[in-house]
């Protein structure tokens, strides 16, 4: 907080913009945008439960509050057993 109060004040003593960015120190300075991650479109989903990827045969079913992809089966038997989602860790209830 006080290197901020600092910071303020010695920026606040410019009254030229082009003045102030020519002698605020390097250090300073905010670099350019930085990627810190990407997403791949063409990732292919898997199932929550056993993390085997999903065929488009497959037959799946959701997480009603996250929304994340599982074997059908896969997660009814989760349910059955421990009554949350092995994602969210939300409560759900079985349908079947």
């Amino acid at each position: 907080m006080v290197f901020l109060k600092w910071l303020l004040n010695y920026l606040i003593q410019f009254e030229d913009y082009n003045m102030m960015v020519g002698q605020i120190p390097p250090r300073f300075l905010v670099s350019s945008e930085e990627i810190i991650g990407e997403w791949d479109w063409n990732k292919v989903d898997r199932c929550i439960v056993c993390n085997l990827p999903i065929q488009k045969e497959d037959i799946i079913a959701r997480c009603p509050d996250c929304g994340n992809p599982a074997h059908r089966a896969h997660l009814l038997e989760w349910i059955k057993i421990k009554g949350i989602c092995p994602f969210c860790h939300r409560k759900i209830k079985s349908l079947d």
